[in-house]
């Protein structure tokens, strides 16, 4: 995985719960350390903060 699917997985999770549906606090933890931890050792951001959709 890399940060364009994390800040996917970050936002499916984020949706599900917005829907009131049951969600995976520590996966969201997870994936969100993951995407973090990427950023902090000189990683791209993923593409949709820096490109227009």
């Amino acid at each position: 995985m890399g940060p364009d699917d994390w800040l996917r997985e970050i936002r499916e999770i984020f949706n599900q719960h917005s829907q009131g549906n049951p969600v995976d606090l520590d996966r969201l933890a997870q994936v969100w350390e993951d995407l973090d931890t990427w950023l902090v050792r000189g990683g791209f951001p993923p593409a949709p903060w820096w490109h227009r959709t």
